[in-house]
């Protein structure tokens, strides 16, 4: 099984240049450790309050355990 930490120090792609828009994708792919196509991936499949997770600063331990939930039901273990 995937998991975040199992995902500390791969290599996940270029950062994205291009004002806003790319610091939101390069802080999201960096905190929740996701390549560029599980970025795409994350955007098509979550709700509003998902991606409000994997955003916010200052997470509760249950809102961490939420987000990390999805992470690997979605995310991590796609392939």
């Amino acid at each position: 099984m995937n998991t975040r930490l199992s995902r500390k120090g791969v290599y996940l792609g270029e950062d994205r240049n291009g004002g806003i828009f790319g610091l939101f994708d390069s802080m999201i792919k960096e905190t929740c450790r996701i390549s560029e196509e599980e970025l795409d991936l994350l955007c098509d499949i979550s709700t509003e309050d998902e991606l409000d997770l994997a955003m916010a600063d200052g997470l509760s331990f249950g809102e961490k355990r939420q987000l990390l939930k999805f992470l690997e039901e979605k995310i991590y273990n796609k392939a």
